[in-house]
């Protein structure tokens, strides 16, 4: 971007450090992102961003036009074969000074500092690293409202809002029963699993992003859905034994299989849900008996069990 025909600011999309990938959230407009699925870059830095792809800054790329002049400005874009499209435009700046923008009234959570909230039911800790600017952080309770619910719902500032870093937060468990305990973790109001533990009276995970919560339990076992194979099937004509697994809410955590006892490669595609095995020469012709075992993070364990003949 150049202003009055000198730079003002650059990126170059071309590599960064992996562990900063989450720090595109910053460099787009995320709001609109999350509603309509658009990619708008913005053409400043937010103080927090640690992506490398920035150059030629002035100012950070922000520009405060308060003296009444008309001003030249210039968007470049240059593909990665050197093709250029230019969008020149003018500004003509006004005298008064910036209207500011409205800010809802919050506790001031600073973008170079850790950060602290907490209450009679719940903890938050937002680590160095966490904000990509200064916040004016919100939080609101509403009653619980669902039966499989052990707290009220916190609401924790708000999704619009991209994270760096995961944060700690901790709730407080109403009414949970003891033979529940290691059953139970935090999830969003969306149905999102954010993992947890008991810890003094609290669930304690470490949500990835804005959003509300409340303490949940899972008892429920995974699903296993076999897709090629039944009781008794002459397998002989196939490669691969196919199954598809889910799990209700804390997520899958591991799975296995046994032909005749002895235990066998599984892969498993998250994307399609899908979990197969692949015959090798270790499976003769003749009869065999196939166990499968999923456990979830909560540890609920279903087991599918079926003899089949190659």
């Amino acid at each position: 971007l150049e202003l009055d025909g000198k730079m003002i600011y650059t990126s170059a999309l071309e590599r960064f450090a992996f562990e900063d990938s989450k720090a595109i959230n910053s460099h787009i407009d995320y709001p609109v992102f999350l509603n309509t699925k658009r990619s708008i870059q913005k053409s400043f830095v937010e103080p927090g961003n640690p992506l490398s792809i920035y150059s030629n800054l002035i100012n950070s790329g922000k520009i405060n036009f308060t003296d009444g002049e008309i001003h030249q400005l210039r968007y470049i874009i240059t593909d990665s074969k050197g093709n250029a499209s230019v969008l020149s435009f003018s500004v003509h700046a006004g005298t008064s000074a910036p209207i500011a923008a409205t800010i809802p009234s919050g506790i001031v959570f600073g973008y170079n500092k850790i950060n602290e909230f907490s209450n009679d039911e719940i903890k938050a800790v937002f680590p160095l690293g966490t904000l990509y600017s200064d916040l004016n952080f919100t939080y609101k309770k509403t009653p619980k409202s669902t039966g499989n619910a052990f707290s009220n719902i916190h609401q924790i500032h708000n999704r619009y809002t991209p994270l760096h870093t995961g944060f700690e937060l901790s709730i407080k468990a109403d009414n949970l029963p003891e033979g529940l305990r290691e059953k139970a973790l935090i999830v969003s109001t969306g149905g999102s699993s954010q993992g947890g533990s008991f810890v003094n009276g609290f669930i304690k995970a470490n949500p990835r992003a804005f959003g509300s919560f409340y303490i949940a339990v899972d008892t429920l076992a995974p699903r296993i859905v076999p897709t090629n194979i039944s009781e008794g099937k002459n397998m002989a004509g196939l490669s691969k034994i196919l199954f598809k697994i889910s799990d209700n809410l804390s997520g899958l955590k591991s799975f296995n299989g046994y032909i005749d006892g002895k235990w066998v490669l599984m892969e498993f595609d998250a994307k399609t849900s899908t979990l197969w095995h692949s015959f090798d020469d270790r499976t003769l012709a003749g009869k065999h008996t196939l166990e499968l075992v999923v456990d979830d993070v909560k540890n609920n364990i279903k087991r599918y069990s079926v003899s089949f003949f190659r």
